[in-house]
């Protein structure tokens, strides 16, 4: 942890049988420290270096996305926001497959949009130089398809490159999930971009 003045806390995972918190240095660059502590069972579905190295790609997924599909300007990850801190929540459903095509688990992945940024996507992927002429069906089909992108490349990595998928349509929530088995948050020059994977219980 040398330069590194100060420890954070960067989120805390709360899954059925643990809680995995998080601390990072201050600049948000990579996780530095992981600690499970019990709740009430000693079992924990990873490893904490494992779930370190899941934190860390998924944030570097989501950044690349973000560049090379919304061609938004990734800065660094930050804190988890709120939901009143997002201007559009979409959520899509899931189930993890096994060989046989029986769901085996099942949750939801939501996506967050700070204000103004699934405007300046829409823009970006359309072209247009004008923002007015942007209606909000093409923001909509905008963040539909970062969506679709980012579950398409995330659950992958959570779950298994091995793993099958099935995904519902993504649609509109009214708030962002807390916690989750994954989550995380990308501030770029255009606005916040945040995702939380959360399994059913």
């Amino acid at each position: 942890m040398v330069g590194y003045e100060v420890l954070e806390c960067y989120g805390i995972i709360n899954m059925a049988d643990c809680k995995i918190v998080v601390w990072t240095g201050r600049f948000y660059t990579q996780v530095l420290h992981a600690r499970r502590e019990s709740n009430g069972n000693e079992s924990c579905p990873y490893e904490l270096d494992e779930f370190a190295m899941i934190s860390r790609e998924c944030i570097d997924v989501i950044s690349e996305i973000a560049e090379q599909l919304g061609y938004l300007t990734p800065l660094e990850p930050v804190p988890m926001p709120t939901s009143d801190q997002m201007e559009l929540v979409l959520s899509m459903d899931y189930q993890v497959l096994d060989g046989d095509g029986a769901t085996q688990r099942s949750g939801t992945i939501y996506v967050g949009f700070g204000p103004g940024l699934a405007q300046h996507l829409a823009v970006n992927m359309v072209g247009s130089p004008n923002q007015s002429a942007i209606s909000l069906d093409i923001v909509q089909e905008a963040a539909v398809e970062m969506v679709n992108v980012l579950s398409g490349n995330l659950l992958p990595l959570v779950y298994g490159l091995q793993r099958e998928f099935r995904l519902s349509s993504a649609k509109t929530s009214p708030k962002l999930a807390i916690g989750g088995i994954q989550s995380a948050a990308l501030s770029t020059d255009e606005g916040i971009l945040a995702v939380v994977i959360q399994e059913a219980a």
